[in-house]
């Protein structure tokens, strides 16, 4: 049995990020899955910085800093929200304020502007809002730079699926925990050490961290639900001037130029909820696309004619959005083939919501730390904070970010009998529509 003072479980954006700041201090090893495509390999990158949570500003300024630094990781194109009403516009004047009181700078722009700045996605708006350190990241240069960096510090990456964890407890032997769920009345009890199966063989370490992203359901019952997302890609096409990403939040709709082709997601539909048995099936985070032909098509409207014939008969995978498996594996291989060749193409990608819109990383219990609901836009800056608390728990740093840690607390919703509805819930307000922005972005 190999022994290790820290394991992380899960090799995507995070597990790596986690890797890389603490490999130059303990012995550390990564175990995931082989060619999983997770999360991280399907994140279309978008960097907005503000955000009405303050922590969630403070994570995302941080994890732009930490991609600046990465060659290749960011690109600082800017973001744009455009304003379709005198009203709207006026809500962005206060938004302007709030992201410059946070130090994000931000102009309320003209519709002439507007256009000016995004010509292929941008037509008949009243005005925008333009956040021009804002950009967009490359998930997967970042995570190759990550475990570059983790391999030079001696963690070991070992590609192989973790059937099963027994946690060893102070004063009870080593117990197997189904999920690792906590016993009722039982205060985190103080794990001597972690064993996992896997077929490459039994691991142990002093410390386990689960970036398990949607398949978090597996191992530990927190309240973050797995949810379905569109996301299509245009038909190639000659390579034009930068432009900033764009939100239109009146229809709760995204849009950016990824270089050769255009991109766009939606928000304008219920949440479809993807439970913990049916992730168990799937070895990608994607699913069926049937149920988002309709949101495809209302969010296409909002963009200029010339950039919509681009999307037109696109690839799309059938089935419904829980369907794992070998159709789950079959949807991502039509992708990457219509991406490969050139051709337009819709997926349904899967991805965590949390009660708040916040992460859930930190201690479980001595010992049992996770990082769970953390997006790309707050990997880096997250993991700074998990990375700090693992390494002062261990005698190896001081206390540091404690009101970030306590945001962060993957504790906090214990209790709270609905949390697990409440997350769903929150998938609609990830966009935070202009009409929420008044009351939202007020002193």
């Amino acid at each position: 049995m190999s022994d290790y003072d820290i394991a992380i479980v899960g090799a995507g954006i995070v597990g790596t990020a986690l890797a890389a700041q603490l490999a130059s201090h303990a012995r550390v090893l990564v175990l995931d899955r082989r060619g999983q495509a997770g999360s991280t390999a399907l994140a279309p990158g978008y960097v907005g910085q503000l955000n009405t949570l303050a922590p969630l500003t403070e994570l995302a300024q941080r994890s732009v800093a930490a991609y600046r630094a990465i060659s290749g990781a960011f690109d600082d194109v800017g973001g744009l929200e455009v304003a379709t009403s005198p009203a709207e516009l006026d809500a962005m004047e206060v938004r302007a304020a709030l992201a410059r009181s946070r130090g994000l700078p931000a102009e309320v722009v003209s519709g002439a502007r507007a256009r000016e700045l995004a010509p292929a996605f941008v037509e008949g708006v009243e005005g925008g809002l333009h956040f021009p350190s804002d950009g967009t990241a490359d998930a997967r240069v970042i995570t190759a730079a990550y475990r570059a960096a983790a391999l030079a510090a001696g963690a070991v990456f070992v590609d192989a699926d973790v059937s099963a964890i027994e946690e060893g407890v102070e004063g009870e032997g080593t117990q197997r925990k189904e999920g690792m769920e906590r016993t009722e009345g039982t205060e985190r009890k103080e794990a001597r050490k972690v064993t996992l199966a896997t077929l490459a063989g039994p691991f142990s370490a002093h410390t386990l961290v689960l970036c398990t992203g949607v398949w978090s359901g597996d191992f530990l019952p927190l309240p973050a639900v797995s949810v379905a997302h569109m996301y299509a890609y245009s038909a190639a096409r000659p390579r034009r001037p930068r432009s900033p990403f764009v939100r239109i939040p009146s229809a709760n709709v995204y849009t950016r130029d990824h270089g050769d082709v255009d991109g766009i997601g939606s928000y304008d539909h219920d949440p479809v909820e993807v439970s913990a048995d049916a992730m168990r099936t799937h070895t990608c985070a994607v699913g069926g696309f049937d149920a988002f032909h309709d949101v495809l098509a209302r969010a296409l409207r909002v963009l200029p004619a010339h950039t919509r014939v681009g999307f037109e008969g696109g690839v799309t995978s059938e089935g419904g959005a829980d369907e794992g498996g070998e159709r789950a594996e079959r949807a991502f291989a039509e992708m990457r083939r219509a991406r490969e060749e050139g051709q337009a193409c819709a997926f349904n990608g899967l991805f965590k919501v949390t009660p708040d819109g916040m992460p859930l990383a930190g201690r479980v219990r001595k010992g049992v730390y996770c990082a769970v609901g953390v997006w790309v836009t707050h990997a880096a800056g997250t993991t700074g904070v998990l990375a700090d608390m693992i390494l002062e728990d261990l005698g190896m740093g001081e206390a540091k970010d404690l009101e970030l840690r306590k945001a962060l607390d993957p504790l906090r919703f214990e209790g709270k009998a609905d949390a697990v509805e409440v997350a769903l819930r929150t998938y609609n307000d990830i966009p935070r529509t202009l009409r929420n922005f008044m009351q939202d972005a007020a002193p």
